[in-house]
């Protein structure tokens, strides 16, 4: 440290010239000046980086000199020695930034003392410098993963104040004029998050490695110069059409003005990708049309029931156990839809349905064996509705093809008969002397079987029957009311209301309105 010393008393310096150890301080005094003029005259020259002065000295005294050194060089520590104890001078020299203040007469002790702590202060500023020039040298280096980061930050999560923005223009990722954002989330097949299968990604365009629901994929910001549809030519669409070329998943925010609007083109990517849920076929999937591939969705299942309504329905009409499963779970999940329930709440219910099913059935005499393990095991909830659902239909059937095996092997021949000819012929004219003629067994013997193997009288259960089938006819709009009780095997249509209210709780035109009611 180069140390210059500034009294107008010869006397002075001398006497800290011979008795201050320099080097042992790391230091050497690199020159001397009587008054201010002199001492700003050699500092031109040497460059110190600490000067000891004097306040009362003629010309320029030492704290005009504070005030001088402070303005022309603000790295250079100031150490007053004065004779005076004013404070009016040490209020000053405080206002100077001045490292110390001490009266004379000065110790060697003291002022080495001094010396030391302000070599220590100057060190550690040595060291701060170093280590900033080493950040900014590093920032250089990383500036495009830095840039990642700050985008990462504006996209998910939308800045409550301007400090993100703010790093955002410091890293230069605010272009002059307008500017607009768009977010793509880019899912290769692989699974994996390589982006060798994607198609060429502009340097200009940041790349977020992002994982979403356990898929591996990218967050691609795309730049563009506004929010107007434009002709197509820019290297966003350019990198959109060859994405478009793929089949590869990709869920695409809106384009969206200003920093603050990448958080909003991240949300709707979000969006987007909810949609997955609903088709396991990959390619470009736009927020706007989110809503569209979920209602055409669900127009694909049955009537929506809710898991109380599933539950209630199973312990009900648990005889026709073998027809109702087969849309069971489709209807379930129509209900968990229209209710916003998640994946893993869809998946809860059929397992608690599955439980529910399985007791009716033993309370009914029918012993199914324990199955090994989770039955829904196999049903994942990172997958898309429809291989949910197949694994869940997959399930039901099993469970039920067990019923109807132990029904087979435990009902009499005679209500097994009766039940297969009423699932072939229910939209006949169906009576216990149609069912005599075909079994050779007198009706009364055949009513008092069939009650006692299914719990239920035959015409009851084969109105339930038909009331069942008559729901899924009911989906369709194109078909009247009278003609869904035609086919349902109800010639009076009187009569089929009834039935349909007796045991569904409401009338079919009630029904069919809650249907289409959303």
């Amino acid at each position: 440290m180069k140390v210059l010393l500034v009294d107008d008393e010869q006397i002075i310096r001398r006497g800290i010239r011979t008795f201050i150890p320099w080097e042992e301080l790391g230091c050497s005094l690199a020159g001397e000046a009587s008054d201010g003029f002199e001492a700003l005259s050699l500092m031109e020259e040497i460059g110190a980086d600490i000067v000891i002065t004097d306040i009362r000295m003629p010309g320029m005294d030492g704290l005009k000199l504070a005030g001088e050194l402070e303005r022309s060089y603000p790295k250079c520590r100031v150490i007053i020695l004065t004779g005076y104890g004013d404070f009016e001078y040490a209020r000053q020299a405080i206002k100077y930034n001045v490292a110390d203040y001490l009266l004379k007469p000065v110790g060697e002790e003291e002022l080495t003392e001094v010396l030391k702590k302000t070599v220590r202060i100057l060190e550690q500023q040595a060291e701060e410098l170093r280590n900033t020039c080493q950040m900014r040298e590093m920032i250089s280096e990383n500036l495009d993963e830095i840039r990642k980061r700050i985008l990462e930050d504006l996209a998910q999560r939308e800045p409550e104040t301007g400090a993100i923005c703010h790093r955002a223009e410091q890293a230069g990722l605010v272009p002059p004029g307008k500017t607009a954002y768009q977010v793509l989330m880019i899912f290769p097949e692989s699974g994996k998050n390589d982006p060798a299968g994607l198609p060429d990604i502009p340097a200009s365009f940041p790349v977020i490695p992002v994982c979403q629901e356990g898929r591996l994929g990218f967050l691609v910001i795309l730049f563009r110069k506004d929010a107007s549809p434009g002709r197509g030519d820019s290297p966003a669409d350019q990198f959109f059409r060859e994405i478009r070329k793929r089949d590869i998943l990709t869920a695409a925010g809106g384009v969206e003005p200003g920093l603050e609007g990448l958080a909003a083109s991240y949300r709707q990517a979000l969006e987007a990708f909810s949609c997955r849920r609903y088709s396991v076929r990959p390619g470009v999937i736009h927020y706007k049309s989110h809503k569209e591939i979920r209602e055409r969705f669900l127009r694909t299942l049955p009537p929506p029931v809710s898991p109380a309504e599933a539950e209630n329905l199973m312990t009900r009409q648990f005889d026709s156990l073998h027809t109702e499963t087969n849309q069971l779970a489709a209807q379930l999940l129509h209900g968990c839809l229209l209710a916003d329930q998640s994946r893993e709440d869809y998946i809860r219910f059929c397992r608690r349905l599955h439980i529910v099913i399985r007791k009716e059935a033993e309370r009914k005499g029918i012993r199914i064996p324990a199955s090994e393990g989770d039955p829904f095991r196999a049903v994942i909830a990172q997958d898309s509705w429809k291989l949910i659902l197949e694994g869940a239909e997959t399930v039901f059937h099993r469970l039920a093809e067990q019923c109807i095996s132990h029904m087979e092997q435990t009902y009499s021949p005679l209500t097994v008969q009766a039940i297969r000819y009423v699932e072939s012929h229910f939209k006949e004219d169906i009576s216990l002397s149609r069912i005599s003629e075909i079994t050779r067994a007198s009706e009364s013997h055949i009513s008092r079987v069939f009650k006692k193997d299914t719990g239920i009288n035959f015409v009851p259960w084969v109105n339930r029957y038909r009331v069942e089938y008559s729901r899924e006819l009911l989906v369709s709009p194109e078909l009247k009311l009278y003609d869904v009780a035609d086919l349902a095997g109800f010639s009076d249509y009187k009569y089929y209301t009834r039935q349909f209210k007796r045991y569904i709780g409401i009338s079919p035109m009630e029904y069919r309105r809650n249907l289409f009611s959303d």
